[in-house]
C-alpha cells in the first residue's frame, strides 16, 4: 500500500477521527460534491536519508500535508486536533507496509475562505504539514 493508504487507515482506526469524519479521509483530492467535513491528504516531497559513503539509501524523510476542511470553524479545530493527538511525536511503530521512525510536526495554516464581500467564513481549512521519517517494513526484518 502507499504511505498516504497506510496514514488514511492509520487515522480512521482511531474511532474520534472516525466519528468526526466518516470514511472521508482522501489523497489528493475529493470527489465532487463531498459533504463536509472531510481530510485531504498530500504527498509533497521525499528526501532518501541513507549512509552518504556507502549509498544505502533505507530510509525516506517524506513531507506530507493534511487538509481539514468543513463549514464550521468548530469542526475543523476539532478534527485538526483530533489528527495531532494521533499522529503527533509518535516514533518506532508499524503503520501499514512502513516502520514509522518519527512523525515530526512542522506547524499549520490556517485558510479560511470568506465571502466575497470578506464579512463571513464559508469554508475552514487547516492545512498540517508533517515531516515523516520511514522505511518500508519488509526492510527492517
Amino acid at each position: 500500500m502507499s504511505l498516504l493508504g497506510d496514514l488514511r487507515t492509520y487515522l480512521l482506526a482511531d474511532t474520534d477521527i472516525a466519528s468526526a469524519v466518516g470514511i472521508k479521509i482522501y489523497a489528493k483530492m475529493t470527489p465532487q460534491g463531498t459533504a463536509f467535513p472531510y481530510v485531504v491528504m498530500s504527498y509533497i516531497n521525499s528526501n532518501p536519508d541513507g549512509d552518504v559513503l556507502t549509498h544505502d539509501e533505507e530510509m525516506d524523510n517524506d513531507f506530507v500535508q493534511l487538509s481539514v476542511f468543513s463549514d464550521r470553524v468548530l469542526d475543523c479545530e476539532n478534527i485538526k486536533d483530533l489528527i495531532r493527538k494521533r499522529i503527533n511525536r509518535k516514533n518506532n511503530f508499524l503503520m501499514g507496509s512502513y516502520w514509522i521512525f518519527s512523525f515530526t510536526f512542522r506547524g499549520f495554516t490556517d485558510l479560511d475562505e470568506k465571502e466575497t464581500d470578506g464579512t463571513e467564513i464559508i469554508i475552514t481549512q487547516y492545512a498540517l504539514e508533517y515531516d515523516i521519517r520511514k522505511r518500508a517494513y519488509a526492510e527492517t526484518v
